[in-house]
């Protein structure tokens, strides 16, 4: 709602077009319709697109759960609080 009444940039506008495009081929209602046989893969590269975001969003969460929890065990974590005292 905010981002339709301030002042439009171009960021705001790609990303209110991204949203609209994805929301529309993950509604499901393509599907009701023929398309022609050229848009099928441009359609399903963008089907994609999300997927590979979502595996380096969860490589990355993994590794640092997994240096944080390495940190801790060997106890060379401190916090500011005891470098304080």
């Amino acid at each position: 709602y905010r981002t339709s009444r301030s002042q439009g940039s171009l960021l705001k506008s790609v990303f209110l077009l991204s949203v609209i495009v994805f929301l529309i081929l993950f509604s499901g209602v393509l599907s009701f319709f023929e398309l022609p046989p050229q848009v099928l893969p441009i359609l399903e590269f963008i089907r994609q697109l999300p997927v590979g975001g979502v595996y380096g969003l969860l490589i990355g969460l993994s590794i640092g759960a997994l240096v944080t929890g390495i940190r801790v065990l060997l106890i060379k974590d401190s916090s500011s609080r005891e470098k304080l005292r």
